[in-house]
């Protein structure tokens, strides 16, 4: 029976060929050196291959093969089993060794929070760090726990980690107090525009950055129903108060920000709209708030665009590719999670593949789609035939570029009989250990190399995701789009295709778009699935399809 850890037998020839832990044990056994040697199992226990290990945990301390090699370990070896539970360990696995369990809640965010501070640029000064600790401390507790109590994720999370990408968007927005590399003659580089910035300013900016990071980390991986609850508890404990209920998760004192509030309405044809914590971008240059509105590029729609090419910027679209190219940029891993219809895919591909967003003399786009039958083979023979060998054991793409691979339908691959999902440990392992193992037991380091990643909710035919790999990512909830986003989208569409029909087709644009909102809205409501109906499953594909259908019929 093949047992790839170990080793495997060719079906045709039987002939035996050795795997990544064969060979890595081998390799230990027979260093001479006196040095303390640790072979570490990082990744999920699978039942079949983790009995050909007991002779090695027990007092034999030898490795037997299935081709009858035995190798004994040196008395100088260790072994570390890294995993994320025992769900599927036999008792005779468990007994032989000691266990440490590690908690996540029993480290908490604050440590992260020490080594980052620690680590953010000399010309912020000490003022500025000990201003964002204060920060934190004060807002991150109680945002941590309305989300736990209050909000429902589209994917689970930890709160290390949603507090982990609050720090990666406030750094990403830090390029100015970056120093430049330094010559080649060992000296400093010169000083960043930001050492000269005053120390009220510099508070104020990272007032702001602190504030629009916490509203895209923590109130970034709920629904729209959720962002709705969001907002009215931020707003309160943005203003300095105390939200009823949170009072032993505040400080006794507050800190007393000086950067202008978020606005609560804009002014729109003399009407003013409610607006939300998640309308507006923080400017760093004015100490502003801007409305993502006002951010959009004006759309112009060619004469013979086709319907399935045409993509109506909206305030969503703005932030989300925003928030993706920020963290393209610092590379930084980003997760797309949503209902089916809601843009991911296309607002990914629009910036990565389409040449709109990332230049191609820059950046090497890969796009991968995993499916069920997805294996880690597969997946791996595709990002690695994107990548070009720059030396022994280092891959990446041309010199000068950076290869962002994108893949889509993340949690797609079918778990195994014992709950693993291959294609998602070997994404696992490169985010770990920046590369993985090749077919020649060979460990290949990739370089200038970061992954993108959209997936829907878990459920149906997608799977749960573990958190040891969705712990890289940056997690961004794509919600579903608002009744006046449609409108305004479809709506642009039937115009720009009624513009050469008279005037009195023109004007039933809104009409046509505001009946097919009404019908696709009962239908989403009402038209539930059941067992005997279960394909009553509604979502903006079929909303375009009639808008398309319009559109080729005129």
């Amino acid at each position: 029976m093949p047992c790839w850890p170990v080793g495997e037998s060719d079906k045709a020839t039987q002939e035996w060929k050795d795997g990544v832990l064969a060979v890595a044990f081998r390799s230990l056994a027979s260093d001479p050196s006196t040095d303390r040697k640790w072979l570490i199992l990082d990744g999920p226990v699978d039942a079949i291959w983790i009995e050909n290990m007991n002779t090695v945990l027990d007092d034999n301390k030898k490795l037997c093969l299935p081709n009858s090699e035995i190798i004994a370990m040196s008395p100088t070896m260790s072994m570390i089993f890294e995993v994320g539970d025992l769900a599927v360990a036999s008792p005779a696995t468990v007994s032989r060794c000691g266990m440490v369990y590690l908690e996540s809640v029993g480290l908490g965010w604050k440590p992260l929070l020490t080594s980052w501070l620690a680590a953010l640029p000399k010309s912020l000064g000490p003022k500025a760090k000990r201003h964002l600790e204060v920060l934190f401390d004060w807002a991150m507790p109680a945002c941590l726990r309305f989300m736990r109590k209050e909000l429902q994720e589209m994917s689970p999370t930890e709160d290390a980690g949603l507090a982990r990408g609050c720090m990666r968007i406030i750094e990403s927005c830090l390029d100015d107090y970056v120093q430049a590399s330094s010559s080649g003659d060992g000296g400093e580089g010169p000083q960043p525009p930001g050492a000269n910035v005053d120390e009220n300013v510099k508070a104020k900016q990272l007032e702001g950055l602190f504030l629009f990071a916490l509203v895209w980390s923590t109130g970034a991986t709920c629904d729209v129903a959720g962002r709705a609850k969001f907002n009215q508890f931020f707003r309160i404990l943005a203003a300095g108060g105390v939200p009823e209920g949170y009072a032993d998760f505040l400080p006794a004192k507050k800190p007393i920000l000086t950067v202008p509030p978020i606005p609560d309405s804009l002014n729109s044809n003399g009407s003013h709209a409610p607006q939300t914590v998640y309308d507006y971008k923080f400017d760093r240059e004015t100490c502003s708030w801007v409305p993502w509105m006002d951010t959009m590029v004006p759309l112009a729609i060619p004469s013979g665009a086709s319907f399935a090419d045409i993509m109506v910027p909206t305030k969503d679209t703005a932030r989300y590719t925003y928030l993706l190219d920020l963290a393209i940029q610092h590379r930084q891993p980003l997760l797309m999670v949503g209902p089916s219809g809601t843009g991911k895919t296309c607002i990914i591909a629009t910036h990565l593949l389409s040449g709109k967003g990332l230049s191609t003399d820059h950046w090497t786009p890969s796009a991968v789609t995993l499916s069920a039958r997805t294996s880690a083979n597969m997946l791996q023979d595709q990002v690695d035939g994107a990548l070009d060998k720059r030396k022994k054991g280092v891959f990446g793409p041309q010199i000068g570029k950076r290869c962002i691979v994108f893949v889509d339908d993340l949690n797609m691959p079918a778990k195994e009989i014992f709950g693993a999902q291959p294609p998602l440990e070997l994404l696992r392992q490169f985010c770990d250990y920046e590369g993985w193992y090749g077919r020649d037991n060979q460990f290949r380091q990739m370089v200038d190399v970061q992954l993108v990643a959209a997936m829907g909710p878990p459920g149906g035919g997608r799977a749960f995701v573990t958190n040891r790999l969705l712990r890289h990512f940056n997690t961004l909830a794509c919600a579903q789009v608002s009744d006046d986003t449609l409108a305004s989208i479809f709506g642009t569409i039937l115009q720009w295709h009624l513009q050469s029909y008279p005037n009195p087709v023109k004007e039933l644009s809104k009409s046509l778009v505001a009946a097919t909102l009404a019908l696709y809205s009962t239908a989403s409501s009402k038209l539930l699935p059941t067992p005997a109906k279960s394909h009553y499953l509604f979502n903006l594909r079929d909303f375009a399809r009639v808008v398309q259908v319009r559109c080729c019929s005129c």
